[in-house]
């Protein structure tokens, strides 16, 4: 059986991948999708592979380069560790 964090950072990536999709799947029918579902996803869950050079300078232009470094996936890693805390305890 594997350690709890262990079990706990799985989880936590299948659910960034499960959210990557809806992101894709969400922006498909956009003429700018593929751009709109990447600084999206760098912006929810601070993936910066399907971003370009002009993006990532845009961001740092506007600032919101900051956000991600505290994305809205460290957030959910919080998130659902505070979850399984509290069920532990519960």
């Amino acid at each position: 059986m594997l350690p709890v964090g262990e079990r706990l950072m799985r989880r936590v990536d299948q659910l960034r991948g499960m959210l990557l999709e809806r992101i894709d799947r969400s922006f498909a029918r956009d003429p700018s999708g593929r751009r709109a579902a990447a600084v999206a996803a760098a912006l929810l869950l601070g993936e910066r592979g399907g971003l370009t050079m002009e993006d990532e300078r845009r961001l740092q232009e506007s600032g919101l380069s900051h956000l991600l470094a505290v994305s809205g996936f460290n957030v959910a890693v919080l998130a659902l560790s505070l979850i399984f805390l509290s069920r532990c305890t519960g």
